[in-house]
């Protein structure tokens, strides 16, 4: 079978050449069959509508339809019951939130070649795609809630929050769908979800260079991330001198727009009282910041 040579950005996946003798040089490449580039060498295709992009079915780069980039089961039409895990990574997570609030977020880095490249604003869903998210009580079987999301908002969007109503309770229910992907997972997070912006709350922005030890502070807290949580060393000397009227709220947002919430805790006094606070909670601080809301605290973001 005669072979052609089909050379590629290893950036973005963009086809720059097909030729039938290899370059000198070292440029990305992948050798195919000539009856699947004949139609690009007479121009019945464009480059423009193909990528070259790493399979993992096949276990290799392979020439790609840029249009065919979501990957997802034909949905079934019996019930699956969403795993519970808090360490796996999969294609859909859910995180049940303390005050029942849901977060649901699409992992697009493993259902599209794209994601990676510069094509990525051309994955998209059928027009017309629903996730059906149904909660049923544990022991019962008992219907509490559906949720039905819309694939392309969530899609766009990354993540999406629903709010529960109260008889729902965490501890007592399960999580199910028609499964259109190849994994999913949900848990609980022992975090209540506010919204900075819902709550209109003024914040002391503080970014990761901040190194302020002047006398004004009471509390320096440096955070970090350890394995799956987040660390807060305290370097307080003076605990017992301190006292709060009420929990201090805390709100992890992106550096560069306050606006863009990633997660959000609340520490009690005991709990700022402690040397070390670990708190459960996944968001990786590499270019976030974090707002809060008490003049009296420095904070240090140490990234790793």
């Amino acid at each position: 079978m005669k072979t052609r040579h089909v050379y590629y950005d290893e950036k973005t996946g963009r086809i720059t050449d097909i030729l039938k003798e290899k370059k000198d040089v070292g440029d990305n490449f992948i050798e195919c069959d000539i009856d699947e580039v004949v139609d690009f060498l007479s121009m019945k295709k464009s480059f423009n509508e193909y990528i070259v992009a790493y399979n993992k079915t096949e276990n290799k780069h392979v020439l790609m339809k840029k249009d065919n980039v979501i990957r997802f089961r034909k949905q079934s039409k019996v019930l699956y019951k969403i795993p519970y895990d808090e360490d796996s990574i999969n294609d859909i997570t859910i995180i049940y939130y303390v005050g029942n609030t849901l977060e649901i977020s699409l992992d697009l880095s493993r259902l599209s070649p794209l994601y990676q490249t510069s094509f990525k604003d051309d994955i998209k869903f059928e027009k017309g795609t629903e996730l059906r998210l149904f909660l049923k009580e544990k022991n019962t079987g008992t219907l509490l809630k559906e949720i039905i999301i819309d694939a392309q908002e969530l899609l766009e969007s990354g993540q999406l929050f629903y709010d529960l109503e109260d008889n729902i309770k965490s501890d007592n229910v399960e999580l199910f769908t028609y499964q259109m992907f190849e994994s999913y997972t949900w848990y609980k997070a022992s975090v209540r979800l506010i919204s900075p912006v819902k709550e209109g709350i003024k914040f002391d922005i503080h970014k990761a260079d901040h190194k302020v030890r002047d006398k004004e502070f009471f509390y320096h807290l440096i955070v970090d991330n350890y394995y799956k949580k987040i660390r807060i060393h305290n370097n307080i000397t003076n605990l017992n001198q301190i006292r709060f009227e009420r929990d201090i709220d805390f709100f992890i947002v992106d550096e560069h727009d306050p606006n863009i919430l990633y997660e959000s805790f609340s520490l009690s006094e005991d709990q700022l009282k402690q040397e070390v606070i670990m708190i459960d909670c996944k968001v990786d601080l590499k270019g976030k910041t974090i707002l809060y809301n008490h003049k009296y605290i420095s904070l240090l973001i140490k990234e790793k």
